[in-house]
This record gives structure tokens, sequence and C-alpha cells, in this order.
């Protein structure tokens, strides 16, 4: 198994502010998520960053994954395949966010008010291998059929051309230049290269635990041959290009405020997606059992 370790490092104060995290869909975001949920609980708002089109919401294996995470995770939620949505989930449950230390979700950025003054955080990325990875984990999960071109699924919008200048400004009217302007407003901006960075910043300015960094929701493997479909994902995701070169210069500056000088702290957390420990995801361990536990993880 990958895994990285990182380690907090000493800060002359800590962020005392619970946590928001903008979760564009397909850019690393449950790797965050569930790492960072083994020391801090959490609250997620299920559901796609926009409904779903017809032609899913009607898909066999769409109908039982919802049917499975609806009675597993949020049984008691009016919420159907129809109208299953991270910004409705959100707003049938506002008033318990404030409860929970993380909250994250697909919720689009002009969906969610944050109204505890958390700190908000997003992780952007390269907006072509962002779309096929959509398209390889959709096709895995039997969503849409491979017999179907990407042409149609985007022409169709059963994949949504875009996604990321949409979720940060309209979905109906998206534009690039109002995307910049709300990613402004978010406290941290980066993208899928600086995940190891963006931990070792939470866990110190936040005070976690350091933690064992595992990769979790990878695509099982590409179902294409990507050389032959680059055009075809350039195409029909512009705005994206765009957005994604012209926010690198909003990107967190890690360098200027990490320290090597390292903190004493002996504890470690760790998230896999395989219950390896005790039956456990989630474990934190002491830096003796250190040792012990990356040696299994070589070994999986």
């Amino acid at each position: 198994m990958e895994f990285e370790i990182v380690k907090k490092y000493k800060v002359d104060s800590y962020i005392n502010k619970k946590l928001y995290f903008y979760h564009v869909p397909k850019c690393a975001g449950l790797t965050v998520v569930k790492s960072l949920g083994v020391t801090l609980k959490s609250l997620n708002a299920w559901g796609w960053s926009h409904p779903h089109h017809e032609e899913i919401i009607k898909n066999k294996n769409f109908i039982e994954d919802f049917n499975r995470k609806k009675e597993k995770f949020f049984p008691t939620v009016p919420i159907t395949t129809h109208n299953y949505t991270a910004s409705n989930f959100y707003n049938l449950n506002k008033n318990s966010y404030s409860k929970f230390p993380l909250s994250y979700g697909h919720t689009p950025f002009n969906d969610y008010i944050n109204s505890d003054n958390r700190f908000t955080f997003t992780i952007l990325r390269d907006p072509i291998s962002r779309a096929i990875s959509n398209y390889n984990f959709w096709i895995n999960k039997g969503f849409v059929c491979k017999k179907t071109s990407i042409e149609e699924l985007y022409s169709k919008k059963i994949l949504e051309p875009n996604l990321m200048t949409k979720f940060f400004s309209n979905y109906l009217n998206p534009s690039v230049e109002m995307a910049i302007y709300n990613l402004k407003k978010v406290n941290l901006v980066t993208n899928t290269k600086n995940i190891s960075k963006l931990m070792g910043y939470l866990i110190s300015h936040f005070n976690l635990p350091n933690m064992i960094l595992t990769k979790i929701n990878t695509s099982k493997g590409n179902t294409l041959d990507e050389k032959n479909f680059i055009e075809i994902f350039t195409e029909y995701n512009k705005d994206d290009v765009i957005l994604f070169k012209e926010s690198s210069k909003l990107n967190f500056d890690f360098d200027s405020i990490i320290k090597d000088e390292q903190t004493e702290e002996e504890h470690y957390s760790i998230f896999t997606i395989k219950k390896i420990f005790n039956n456990r995801n989630g474990l934190i361990i002491k830096e003796k059992d250190l040792k012990f536990v990356t040696e299994m993880l070589r070994q999986i």
C-alpha cells in the first residue's frame, strides 16, 4: 500500500476554528477528509455537485449504490435519487453542521453559507485528468455504459462539462471570472500535487497528530486509451482549463511558512480503505508502533 508519513511542525499559534472543505468531485478530496476524520468528527453533505441526468437516475447500479448509502449513512434524511445533491443534503441538515469540527461535501460554493466562520479550503486538479478520472469512476461503478461515446455523454450532460468552473461560479451560467472571484474568498486553495503539504499545514496549525497518509478512492484502472481522447475532454472542458491556469496564482505558498523544526508529537493518525487494524479503518498509534504499522502497509 502506498503511503507517506507527514509530520507536524512548530507554529507560532494555532488556528482556533472549525474546518470546511469545498470538495470538488474527483480532486482527491476523499483522501483528505477520511484522513482528517480519524481525529476530527466530521459531517459530509452526501450527493453530487449538481442533479444527475435522468439516464443515471434510472441506472440500476446507481439506484443500488444510492440505496446502500442511504440505508447506511442517512436513513432518516428525506432524499431520493431524484433530489440527491449535496446542496439539498446541506439545506436539510443545516442545523447539524455546527456540531462538527470538520464539514465538507460537493456543495457548490454559492450554496454553502459559512455561518460559523470556518477556515475554508479546497483542492483543484488538472481539469483533463479530473474529467478522465470522473469518466473512469462512473464506468467502473456501472453508472454509464462504456459503449456510449464520450461526445454523447458530454452533449447530454451525463458527464458535466466544465464542472470546476460551475462549482465555483454558477451551474446555469458558468463564468471563469466569477469562479476566480469566489476562489479568492477561500482561505486556502491548492492543487492535487500538494496534498501532503496541505495535510502538514492542517495538522500543524490545527494541532492534530502526525499522519500516515494513504491514497483513497483511486480509480481501479483506466477504461480507455487516454491519448486518443484528450482532445475530446479538452473540448468540453475549455473553461476549466483556463480556470486551472488562472487559479494557480491563488495557490497557497506552503514553502514560505513550513518550518524544519518539528514538534515532539508522538501520535500518528492513519486511515485505510480496508479494515486492517483490529477491523477498523481509522487508528491513532504511538511512535513506538510506527515501524510495525508501516511494515504492515508495505506488505499490502
